[in-house]
């Protein structure tokens, strides 16, 4: 039960930490766009949910255009029923299960589109983590 349950948090840790690089480069991806006054299309997956002067606020708009993307949404659940199922573990699960919602809904992305171009990542209006592109 010990392996399984470390060999699930290194999957996890793995999956996050190319999700977050495939997040990245879709946002480069997306910042063109933006900046010239173009929707965004369904190959990105973003939706703006307000928008300033060079600023961009997205949020996740479920566009699933290939299986690299559904791969993003499958994962997690797929995370959580081990989490629950296999290990037995119905609280982490369900964390994890809360942990994915909240990203997933609440969670906004600021997208700057300054000399420095740059992203943030809110809730509730107080920055969690950001960086240049």
């Amino acid at each position: 039960m010990f392996v399984l349950f470390i060999a699930v948090l290194f999957t996890l840790g793995l999956f996050y930490r190319w999700e977050h690089r495939v997040m990245i480069a879709d946002l480069r991806r997306a910042l063109p766009a933006l900046q010239a006054d173009r929707t965004l299309t369904a190959a990105h997956d973003w939706r703006i949910v307000s928008q300033g002067a060079g600023t961009w606020v997205l949020r996740r708009s479920f566009h699933v255009p290939d299986k690299t993307a559904a791969g993003r949404y499958a994962a997690p659940v797929l995370l959580a029923a081990v989490m629950m199922i296999g290990l037995g573990n119905i609280p982490l699960g369900l964390g994890y299960a809360a942990f994915c919602i909240i990203k997933w809904f609440a969670v906004d992305t600021e997208l700057q589109a300054s000399p420095l171009h740059a992203y943030s990542v809110k809730l509730a209006g107080i920055k969690m983590f950001g960086e240049p592109l």
